[in-house]
């Protein structure tokens, strides 16, 4: 996972307040509702690499999988709830 992502995966750990709850313009919600898509990509994909760790019986890596898979699905989570007050 590439530094912009991390970077990503903080910044969207932040809720609605920290912007004020105001009304964002329309190029900024879609880019979180792009951002939203991609985390949506990382996760499924975190979830399937974790279900093929499991087969291989590799547990250890298979728990990190599901961990940070986890720990992701809630900030994309996060962001649904800041677009959805947007959107509104």
């Amino acid at each position: 996972m590439g530094k912009e992502c991390l970077y990503l995966i903080n910044w969207f750990n932040i809720d609605s307040s920290y912007y004020g709850g105001g009304i964002i313009e329309r190029q900024t919600l879609e880019a979180l509702e792009r951002a939203y898509l991609s985390l949506q990509d990382i996760v499924t994909n975190l979830y399937a690499e974790a279900d093929e760790a499991v087969a291989s019986e590799n547990y250890n890596d298979a728990s990190l999988l599901q961990s940070q898979a986890d720990k992701i699905y809630e900030t994309m989570e996060n962001l649904g709830i800041v677009i959805a007050e947007q959107e509104g």
